[in-house]
């Protein structure tokens, strides 16, 4: 017999916990045009949530991006491209026209074999990571941009890179962010804090602990 818990993992449809409170919650502020700051502490389940919200907004484009282990500009620019690519249809549909859409006077570089794609941007020309991050808005259509473990930004020093992203995301259209993050101390500093460029840019959920006697069947 299989088991039907699983942990350690995402995990989606029949095996994901009794979140559906939580879901509705979110899929009501995402559907009224706000964005949203998850913050809950590793294994309570917040990538599960939120892999599950992704299936249930059919008339978004869905972007996930997974800041862990992101640590330099080059490398979150090209996660960051390859994800808004892969939401409209893949990075092959647009070779003929990748170096119309990413004006930079940096490199882009793609890959045929493996459709890689790779950036290499001075962190002091703001122009053409500007140019990058704008990215969605080149597409039509309604977006779901999620940042996941968003507090590993900070480990971005090259360039005031949450300012920039404040900057451009405040003018995105038909675009709604969810900013995930597991250290509480470091996301309500970024979104919370008054002095700090997201204050009051999306509302703050903060994900509480599974209660006693319900089915805890993720823990990731």
């Amino acid at each position: 017999m299989d088991n039907p818990f699983k942990f350690g993992m995402v995990v989606r449809g029949s095996d994901f916990c009794d979140r559906e409170k939580e879901m509705a919650e979110l899929i009501q502020i995402i559907k009224s045009g706000m964005s949203v700051t998850l913050i809950s502490p590793r294994r309570y389940g917040k990538t599960s949530l939120i892999i599950n919200l992704l299936d249930r907004l059919d008339e978004y484009k869905k972007v996930y991006i997974d800041l862990m282990s992101i640590v330099s500009l080059n490398a979150f620019l090209e996660k960051y491209s390859s994800e808004i690519f892969k939401s409209v249809g893949g990075l092959k549909k647009f070779i003929n026209k990748l170096n119309k859409m990413i004006k930079i006077s940096g490199k882009v570089n793609l890959d045929i074999g493996t459709l890689k794609l790779s950036i290499d941007v001075d962190p002091k020309a703001t122009d053409d990571v500007e140019s990058i991050i704008d990215l969605p808005t080149k597409f039509d259509g309604k977006f779901v941009i999620v940042i996941d473990e968003f507090q590993e930004i900070m480990n971005i020093t090259e360039i005031d890179l949450v300012s920039i992203l404040r900057k451009k995301f405040q003018f995105f259209q038909n675009t709604v962010f969810i900013f995930s993050g597991s250290k509480r101390s470091i996301m309500r500093e970024i979104f919370a804090n008054p002095a700090k460029p997201f204050y009051r840019f999306s509302q703050i959920y903060e994900l509480e602990n599974l209660e006693n006697g319900r089915i805890k069947k993720i823990c990731h």
